[in-house]
């Protein structure tokens, strides 16, 4: 949240979790102003964004990447921006033309969100769902709900931490992959090979963060 920027030894950088340095960079590294971050970003050829979340996937980096004239790998800001919020996201594919799963918005501040999870089990024919923030990491406060009572008790749960729009869509059953699609120098598309995600779903488990 306080944006912060560090250099970091290269021995840090093979750290198994951001929790190994995370507390002692006071210690370990040297502190960096904004003008010396953005000298010795200007020093590389290309800057690989590797941050999750809020700033890292959300745009903010991106744009200060762009603002500074640094070239970097990934989406621009507009498109993480666009991509950070999952219903915003959901509407814009489907304005588009794409296939999206039915889904619907709750915002907190609206007592009672029980006739609206019920229509939406009940049009949908759902016999699991999941719940999770419009906005935030890809499995971070995601649910996996088999009721209308359950889904109605997790959006409270999120809004109780401060969340204020969750996101309520059926589950999607079926085999798991993820294709990443790069853009070649002449500007094709182009994808790599699918990896398959197995995981065992019963019990309502999740691939989440931690797994």
């Amino acid at each position: 949240t306080h944006k912060k920027a560090y250099h970091i030894s290269c021995a840090q950088l093979y750290s198994n979790t951001p929790s190994d340095f995370d507390f002692k960079l006071k210690q370990t590294a040297t502190p960096l102003t904004t003008t010396q971050l953005v000298g010795l970003l200007k020093t590389v050829d290309v800057v690989f964004p590797a941050m999750h979340g809020m700033f890292g996937e959300d745009g903010g980096v991106q744009r200060f990447l762009e603002h500074h004239k640094l070239s970097f790998v990934g989406s621009g800001s507009q498109a993480c921006r666009k991509a950070f919020d999952k219903f915003k996201a959901h509407q814009f594919l489907q304005a588009r033309g794409f296939y999206t799963l039915p889904c619907v918005l709750l915002k907190k501040g609206i007592h009672d969100h029980r006739a609206t999870i019920q229509t939406f089990f009940a049009e949908h024919h759902i016999q699991r769902a999941i719940i999770k923030p419009a906005v935030g990491g890809s499995s971070i406060g995601v649910f996996s709900v088999s009721t209308p009572r359950e889904a109605q008790r997790e959006a409270q749960f999120l809004f109780a931490q401060g969340i204020t729009r969750v996101v309520l869509e059926p589950f999607a059953q079926g085999h798991e992959f993820t294709t990443i699609i790069l853009q070649n120098h002449e500007g094709v598309p182009v994808a790599l090979p699918p990896t398959e995600i197995e995981t065992d779903y019963t019990e309502n488990q999740i691939f989440d963060f931690r797994k």
